[in-house]
């Protein structure tokens, strides 16, 4: 292989080839109109690149400014840092699809375009990712990235496009090639190049983090380290050895993952700032009732003295906790969000997991072709009510807080009234959590019906105080005959309503 490389590099770059390049962009440029105006919107975004960078530089200004603050600001500069990123990619795009365009293509160009075709989206991903750590950009005004890690993390996806790009082009170009020439030399080394090259990226990203203090624990930092460097390794030195289809798949699911990683880190900073802006204002608007409170504090206490009780006031929300669980949904909504990218990414490798369908643990009542037969529930069945099992728990404990803070920015709400929207809200998706997680496991209702209907001979006997709590639970929730907050009186016993559930309520 080494000794027949120079050969097939020659091969690569023989001038008679490339010579036919110009000719057939200028016959594809006449001949396509789209190639044409996609010229042409190249030019302008390059002719208003200044200025657009001014715009992306000024969104910035009344960030960390509560009156003028917004999260607009920072979509707008997302926006404007796609246009920033967009130009060189579009031009390699637009090149790549005219050289097929025109009315004679040669079999040279035939392979030039693939290329440039495929290789414009990983160009576009470092060109966002790029301008996105700008001096005065998203992540430096927006985003308030520590230090100097904008700067630094700039100067990284600078070197990965001026290493990465070529190697990959070079790949691409040899894999395309059909002119007769045997190019697997230039395939094997190119892509060991461009695995490498992931793998130094992986190592310095990491250390970077590492020194920013990024990542929360030491340990978890160096297994997050192997194992992001590991996989690239791994896969070169499966390259190495002649396994080039494999590490070709598995090397562009490395790469696709990596970019779902980062858009994930975009879209949680995207959210985070969006909270912190919606806290911000929650509490600069909660100071102003109670300054509005306290002026009126003296002539509340005159009503008083008339006779006239004043209302009791409800105890306000935690604004701290409150971000604090939300800050936790979001992790987790990230987590399925990743989730659902990584099984596009991966879904030609995973039918080896179709095995589980196989595994038939039970059999449940169901409709085949028409007719009511018996369907088997397979293991794949359970890992999925499992999922959704512990899917409904999360949710049931980290769902309720975003409700809660919807509702303090978009519903004139008092404390009780979103007390009691939350708990429904609870109930709501414990139940369809079971009725999901009862289907999937072949447990409906035509299974479990005459386990109701035992349950009611011994309700009607011996639970009838508990289903009595029960349904006075939710007209107490419904009517409100007493709110969360509100001081009564049961006997010689006097308190404040601290919680409204719906078997019991606490009062302290």
């Amino acid at each position: 292989t080494l000794a027949s490389l120079p050969a097939q590099v020659r091969f690569i770059i023989k001038p008679s080839r490339w010579l036919q390049v110009p000719a057939a962009l200028f016959a594809g440029i006449l001949n396509s109109v789209p190639v044409k105006l996609l010229l042409l919107l190249f030019v302008v975004l390059i002719w208003k690149r200044r200025h657009l960078y001014r715009q992306l530089v000024a969104t910035g200004d009344p960030v960390g400014k509560p009156a003028a603050d917004s999260i607009m600001y920072t979509i707008r500069a997302l926006g404007l840092t796609l246009l920033l990123a967009l130009p060189w990619p579009l031009l390699m795009m637009t090149l790549g699809w005219a050289l097929v365009s025109g009315p004679d293509v040669s079999a040279f160009s035939e392979q030039l375009s693939p290329a440039l075709l495929i290789l414009a989206p990983t160009f576009f991903y470092i060109q966002f990712f790029s301008v996105l750590c700008r001096s005065g950009g998203v992540a430096d005004r927006h985003f308030c990235w520590p230090g100097k890690l904008p700067k630094l993390l700039r100067r990284e996806f600078s070197l990965l496009k001026i290493t990465l790009l070529p190697a990959v082009f070079i790949l691409l170009l040899a894999a395309n090639d059909d002119e007769g020439m045997s190019l697997a030399g230039v395939e094997r080394y190119s892509m060991v190049a461009a695995l490498l090259i992931i793998a130094l990226f992986f190592y310095r990203l990491s250390r970077l983090l590492m020194q920013q203090s990024i990542s929360a624990k030491m340990h978890q930092r160096y297994l997050w380290l192997i194992l992001t460097i590991a996989e690239p390794l791994l896969l070169a030195v499966a390259a190495f050895l002649g396994y080039f289809y494999t590490a070709g798949m598995l090397g562009g699911g490395v790469l696709q993952t990596l970019w779902i990683v980062f858009g994930l880190v975009i879209l949680h900073q995207l959210v985070v700032r969006w909270l912190l802006l919606t806290q911000r204002r929650l509490a600069l608007q909660a100071a102003r009732e109670r300054l509005k409170t306290a002026a009126e504090g003296k002539d509340a206490a005159d009503v008083e003295m008339e006779g006239v009780p004043v209302q009791i006031e409800e105890p306000e929300i935690d604004l701290v906790a409150l971000s604090e669980d939300t800050r936790k949904l979001l992790s987790l909504m990230l987590v399925i969000v990743g989730f659902f990218g990584f099984w596009y990414v991966w879904a030609d490798i995973l039918p080896a997991f179709s095995v589980l369908h196989e595994v038939t643990l039970w059999h449940k009542p169901g409709i085949v072709a028409g007719e009511e037969a018996l369907v088997p529930v397979s293991l794949a069945n359970v890992a999925i009510a499992v999922l959704i099992a512990i899917l409904t728990i999360i949710a049931m404990k980290r769902l309720p807080p975003l409700l809660e803070i919807l509702l303090l920015q978009r519903v004139n709400m008092t404390p009780g009234g979103r007390y009691t929207a939350k708990t429904l809200y609870t109930y709501a998706i414990v139940g369809i959590g079971m009725v999901a997680f009862f289907n999937v496991v072949g447990m409906d209702w035509s299974r479990v019906q005459w386990l109701f209907a035992a349950l009611s001979v011994g309700i009607g006997f011996g639970l009838q105080e508990i289903v009595a709590n029960f349904i006075s639970g939710l007209i107490i929730l419904f009517e409100r005959p007493i709110r969360v907050g509100d001081v009564v009186t049961i006997g010689e016993t006097e308190g404040a309503v601290s919680r409204i559930q719906i078997r019991a309520t606490t009062i302290r």
